[in-house]
Parts: C-alpha cells; sequence; structure tokens
C-alpha cells in the first residue's frame, strides 16, 4: 500500500478497479509536480494536502496522472477541479480529463500525465535557455484564454508522457 505520511491516509495499490498506482511524482498543496499536471484551484478552504501519482489504467493499458487528496481537507476540490478540465477539453495545452472519484477516505482526479516541468528541464539543461526557447514558453503561457491564480515553472510541463 502506498502512504499518503502527511495526512495519515493509506492508498490501496489500485483505485476505482481501474488504476493502479506506481509511483509518487508530486506533493504538497497541488503546487509543484513533475510529469503530471497542477492547477492549483483557489478556494478560500483549508490547503489541500494531496499527492500526484504516476499511474497505469490497466482497461486502456497507458498511463495516467492520480491526484489524491483526503476527503475532509476540501470540499469537492478535485471534483471541481475535474469539472473545469472537462470545460477545457478543447483547449490546447491541458491535459484530457479521464475521471473523479471516492476511494475510501480519499478523493481523486485521473488527468493525461504530462512530461517534464518547464523548471525540470531548465535543470537539465544547465539552467540556462536560449532567447528562443524562452520566448516560446513565454508565448505558450500567456497564449491561453485561461488564468491561472499562480505562474509557477514546477506547474507547467512539456508535452506526454516520456
Amino acid at each position: 500500500r502506498l502512504g499518503m505520511r502527511n495526512i495519515g491516509v493509506k492508498l490501496p495499490a489500485e483505485i476505482g478497479h481501474r488504476y493502479r498506482l506506481l509511483d509518487l511524482i508530486g506533493t504538497g498543496s497541488f503546487g509543484a509536480y513533475h510529469h503530471a499536471i497542477c492547477m492549483g484551484m483557489s478556494s478560500y478552504a483549508r490547503p489541500c494536502l494531496g499527492k500526484v501519482y504516476r499511474s497505469m489504467d490497466i482497461l486502456l493499458n497507458q498511463h495516467v496522472a492520480i491526484k489524491v487528496e483526503h476527503w475532509e481537507y476540501m470540499y469537492d476540490q478535485l471534483e471541481n477541479e475535474g469539472e473545469i478540465y472537462k470545460e477545457l477539453k478543447d483547449v490546447v495545452g491541458f491535459p484530457a480529463f479521464h475521471g473523479y472519484g471516492q476511494e475510501g477516505d480519499i478523493n481523486y482526479l485521473v488527468l493525461d500525465l504530462l512530461g517534464p516541468s518547464i523548471k525540470s528541464l531548465f535543470i537539465l539543461c544547465g539552467g540556462r535557455f536560449s532567447l528562443k526557447t524562452a520566448a516560446n514558453v513565454m508565448l505558450q503561457m500567456v497564449s491561453v484564454d485561461v488564468v491561472q491564480m499562480s505562474i509557477l515553472v514546477e506547474a507547467y510541463l512539456i508535452g506526454g508522457s516520456p
């Protein structure tokens, strides 16, 4: 069983009889993850302490990202976030929504598994982007008609799963 030590929850190896949790790829208050989407949606409730797992959809045999949170930390945060992803389904640059549910004490949200963050790529490139790369990244960040509460390089991901 995979643990959510910071919030005292044990996760099953599979969620919803469909998704096998493989490895932890992000933790926190949905602000900084690698290989998974994180768009820390705004809320006036307590911060959501959650985790993101690289997972396998065993029905479709494809990798996905699963965000999990303890059900009592936020009122339907992941469900609300899922509704937003449904609305953004035709907007380039956002992962596809695969589902939302509850398993025991956790809520979960299933999305496309994306590639590395801009921060990870920046580090991989020795801490330098060319002017062309930096300009292209910025143009893509501001070209979407969706306002995000915080712009973090950890929150912007490139491409699909590696």
